[in-house]
């Protein structure tokens, strides 16, 4: 397979050869490259349109002329008016002056040398900055051309407004065509637009596709916590929404395709917003239909400062809700994604960023503060499958408390002129308790008929044992661990790039970062054995963990790009990286010689990365292929020491990693193909081949394996995409295939009288998996109301595992979900459904094939009683506002109806049908604080699971056994939302 991989590079690399070589053979006329410009306001620094722009040379003799045009939208949305003008000029040196002319400003003119020809496919000219002309008062002579406004009549124009719209790869979601509650949040918005799924951790996806970074008027916010701005950024200060590729701004100082462009999702404010103040106040509370737990309530603020080139934003939030999804939304309640556990939640924190207006420079900082207290109860039920014995049947329940804090703050600074500079320097810090009390057991038998996990623990730790409960048991367990960790994490990564004049790039890369953890722990394990009770055992245990990692590394690179699009990239890393780990364990005061060890971990990295491609962006068209191939060169020593060992192992080993990348795009991204492949070696991991026993579970013994080898992971995965963009159909379709050498497996014998399993890593052959997706959006209707979004997804995999013998079990998997949504004036209704099926086997036979089966089917719809006029958006009439109570006017209604089924579970308690219903009505008011400040009073009520019946479990297969496991989740409950958004906006002059 690696000839056949090779050969394909060859192929590819001599393909970019040749067209490189066609791209640059002598012309008969001269080669011409591109003169580039811009013209700005010399005081607001916003692009100027209709500007005439005339090219000379040193002499004046005229060369060329041309019209600026628009390239805003390059820049994506938020971005300042940019035009720019461009000529093709003769590729030799030239000294040129560029004179600038618009009526309505003074003359400017910029004089610019082209030098140093050589690979350089275009040049950048000085901008022009103009200064506008005085504005002639009309009320003297040359006014009496205004226009009298008592000439004007009324015009009345009633339109359907235009939910989303392409333009090139951008798609651009109108934000007020949507039918939204007064008082909604971005998260309402997004929720509602075609093709988007939201998840409730906050990741986008538009069309199958994962949005890398969330950002608002196209700069970052809140790196990484998508959470803050979809939860806190009220809908109606939105004007638009767009999804794109952008490109890197390394990228654009280069010229040259540094780094993949990133799919992205802009937010961008209506135009009155981009300065003032923006902000929210929220506050709710309400009963737990549970009497054991506390009532529900929630308290958050978020205030925004902001101006076209700074923002400042604080926010702050506390509440025992543990919940992002809204009624009415997408309905999708379903058990394996509702947030488990009980929690307290506070946070804070604060985004500041500085843009400077010719944007040569930029600073964002921020900082984010958490407290978290959550208390989780959970239950397990497990199969483990053995070739050489019966299988066993395991039963766990816990109950935990953690409290945690955590601090982190981040500093961005990017500067791009004169050379291009980024620095990304942060600290985190965290600290908790952690408390667990748990029951286990284990069964030669399926101890399924005495009842749930609960009933069954109650009774093998009763006094009494039931007899026949007896012969099943094999070993019982009771666990107790109290602890308490923190860890700090340092880093700092800067590079510093520079085109040279000869069109070429050359950079250094610079990364740094300690991490320091500890934890202090104390635990107690009761441990019976019910055939062998001369093993039973009470261990208590303390210890501390001390750890300390450093890393270093340092890259330089020269990239070399032609004309014709043919480029090569060298980079040459150095990485060092030590981690210093101590496990101190105690029995009573005894130090725990078995288990307790000192290691040091040193790993020293050369690594040489070669890379020829190609790139093309032109006239609506996108073409990169590129071929990496890393060469690595491993240097790694483990020291340990422990009472029975004092070793030092050391690996050294030379290795590759080939990667292939294709995408195109054509017809601004109306159909594109992405393409990869790569192979990836992974050295073992030394510490795995450390041959000593670990016992510190007293039902597990632990074991290395000198012999271990490196892991190989091959991988690819294709995905083509097609939108008609007139008809609003979107299809995306893809698939991936993924095999494995080498992989390693934790190889398992089992001692049927004692129930203790015996651990050690092995490799095996034959790991593999293969899996597609396909995604589909189209309306259904000529007025484009009903609207059809469909998601297929399937794998199948085959693992291969080394349990009491090799095993091979065959796991197929596959989901779709289908959602129909109809929208009409103020009303919008979802008919969302979701089925999945999950089918097991092994090939020795020695498991009965598993068939789980999971599926919902529901409703959702919302209701806006809008106070002002929209019959021409299909509102019944006696829906208008003439027909409505004064009272009715500005509710909204939304909820969920939804039933979710699960067919298939070992533990016959989990296959149950759930009916869960939510539903919220709510109901804005004018700004109490009057007109001076901008903004609106929502009240919500809000009931969650009113029928309670959600549950939380989740199901693994894999060649070694089969495990369930039941969460504790939100009871049912009631609140009260008291929401205030408001605006400021400065006074106009």
């Amino acid at each position: 397979m690696l000839k056949r991989f090779l050969l394909l590079a060859i192929m590819v690399s001599t393909a970019t050869t040749m067209l490189a070589q066609d791209g640059s053979r002598p012309r008969r006329s001269e080669r011409t490259i591109a003169l580039w410009g811009h013209v700005k306001n010399s005081l607001t620094r916003v692009g100027i349109p209709d500007v005439f722009i005339t090219l000379m040379r040193d002499d004046s003799t005229v060369v060329d002329t041309c019209h600026v045009f628009d390239q805003t939208w390059q820049h994506g949305p938020g971005a300042k008016a940019d035009y720019a003008y461009r000529f093709n000029i003769p590729a030799r040196e030239q000294r040129y002056i560029i004179r600038a002319e618009h009526p309505d400003y003074e003359t400017t003119y910029v004089d610019y040398h082209v030098q140093y020809i050589q690979r350089n496919t275009y040049f950048d000219a000085p901008w022009h900055y103009m200064k506008k002309r005085p504005t002639p008062d009309p009320s003297h002579e040359g006014g009496e051309g205004l226009r009298d406004a008592s000439t004007l009549h009324e015009v009345t124009v009633r339109a359907t407004k235009v939910k989303m719209v392409y333009r090139g790869d951008t798609i651009t979601f109108n934000a007020d065509a949507f039918n939204l509650p007064e008082g909604s949040m971005l998260d309402a918005l997004i929720s509602q637009m075609d093709g988007v799924e939201l998840k409730e951790d906050g990741r986008i996806f538009v069309q199958g596709e994962q949005v890398e970074e969330l950002l608002l008027n196209g700069k970052d916010f809140f790196k990484g916590n998508n959470r803050v701005m979809l939860d806190n950024l009220p809908a109606y200060t939105v004007e638009n929404v767009q999804t794109y590729h952008k490109t890197s701004d390394l990228t654009v100082y280069m010229g040259i395709p540094i780094e993949n462009k990133k799919f992205v999702m802009d937010v961008h404010l209506k135009r009155e917003y981009n300065q003032g103040w923006l902000g929210n106040v929220e506050v709710a509370g309400g009963p737990s239909f549970k009497s054991s737990i506390d009532d529900r309530y929630l308290t958050r603020f978020f205030i925004m400062r902001y101006t076209d080139n700074s923002r400042l934003s604080v926010f702050g939030n506390r509440n025992n809700v543990n919940e992002n999804r809204k009624p009415g939304t997408d309905g999708d309640w379903s058990p394996d994604k509702t947030p488990t556990g009980e929690q307290e939640n506070r946070m804070a924190g604060i985004d500041l960023l500085i843009d400077e207006r010719d944007k040569r420079w930029r600073e964002h900082g921020y900082a984010t503060l958490r407290w978290r207290d959550n208390n989780e109860t959970w239950q397990q039920n497990s199969e483990q499958f053995h070739t050489d014995a019966p299988n066993t049947y395991h039963r766990f329940s816990t109950a935990t408390h953690n409290r945690s804090l955590s601090l982190e703050a981040s500093n961005n600074f990017e500067l791009k002129k004169p050379f291009f500079l980024y620095n990304n320097t942060g600290v985190s810090y965290s600290q908790g308790d952690y408390d667990a009390r748990s029951r286990s057991a284990q069964f030669n038998s399926d101890p399924a008929r005495y009842g749930s996990t609960t009933a069954l623990m109650d009774s093998v730790f009763a006094s009494a044992l039931n007899t026949d409960l007896q012969q099943q048991l094999i070993n019982s367990s009771l666990y107790r661990s109290e602890s308490s960790n923190d860890g700090t994490h340092l880093y700092s990564n800067t590079s510093v790039n520079y085109k040279l004049p000869t069109g070429d790039g050359i950079g250094v890369e610079l990364n740094l970062s300690h991490d320091h953890e500890h934890k202090h722990s104390n635990t107690t394990n009761e441990t019976r054995y019910q055939l062998t009770p001369t093993l039973n055992s009470i261990l208590a245990r303390h210890g501390n963990t001390p750890a300390n990692t450093n890393y270093a590394a340092i890259a330089p690179y020269y990239r070399i790009t032609w004309p014709s699009g043919f480029y090569i990239f060298a980079e040459y890393r150095f990485l060092y990286r030590q981690r210093e780990n101590t496990n101190d364990l105690f029995l009573a005061d005894t130090l725990d010689l078995q288990n307790a060890y000192d290691r040091t971990h040193r790993r020293v990295e050369n690594r040489l990365a070669i890379t020829p491609g190609y790139s093309f962006d032109r006239d609506g068209k996108y073409f990169r292929a590129y071929y990496q191939m890393h060469f690595y060169n491993v240097n790694e020593q483990l020291d340990y020491r422990s009472a029975y060992a004092d070793t030092s192992l050391v690996q050294h080993c030379w290795t590759m990693s080939p990667e292939l990348h294709i995408q195109y795009a054509i017809d601004n991204w109306a159909k594109s193909f992405d393409f990869f492949y790569g192979i990836e070696f992974q050295t073992p991991d030394l510490f795995q081949k450390v041959n000593i026993l670990n016992n510190e579970d007293p039902l597990i013994r632990r074991y290395g394996n000198p012999d271990l080898r490196g892991a190989t992971n091959h991988r690819m995965q294709f995905g083509l995409n097609r939108n008609w963009r007139e008809k609003r159909i979107s299809h995306r379709i893809g698939g991936g295939l993924r095999f494995f050498r080498h992989q390693v497996s934790l190889g398992q014998t089992y001692d049927p009288t004692t129930g203790i399993y015996i651990y050690r890593p092995e490799n095996v052959e034959g790991n593999w998996q293969t899996y597609f997706f396909d995604f589909y959006s189209m309306p259904l209707d000529r007025p484009r109301r009903l609207m059809l979004n469909n998601y297929m997804h399937g794998d199948y995999s085959r693992n291969v595992d080394i349990a009491n013998g090799l095993t091979h079990t065959n796991n197929y998997y596959i989901e779709n979900r289908l959602t129909l949504n109809y929208t009409i004036g103020n009303m919008t209704l979802g008919l969302p459904t979701y089925i999945e099926y999950r089918h097991t086997t092994n090939n020795e036979g020695t498991i009965t094939p598993i068939n789980a089966t999971y599926f919902s089917y529901g409703l959702t719809a919302n209701y806006n009683f809008k106070k002002s006029d929209s019959r021409a958006n299909g509102i019944p009439v006696w829906a208008e506002p003439s027909a409505l109570p004064h009272w009715l006017q500005g509710v909204s209604i939304a909820t969920d109806l939804k039933m979710y089924s699960r067919r298939g579970y070992g533990d016959t308690s989990m296959n149950r049908d759930e009916l869960v219903w939510n539903a919220s009505i709510s109901r804005s008011f004018p700004n109490p604080f009057g007109q001076r400040t901008g903004g609106t009073l929502t009240a919500r009520l809000e009931g969650f699971d009113i029928l309670s019946q959600l549950s939380v479990g989740h199901v693994v297969i894999n060649g070694q056994g089969r495990t369930e496991t039941y969460f504790n989740t939100l009871p049912r409950y009631m609140m009260l939302h008291l929401t205030y958004n408001f605006t400021k906006q400065p006074k106009r002059r």
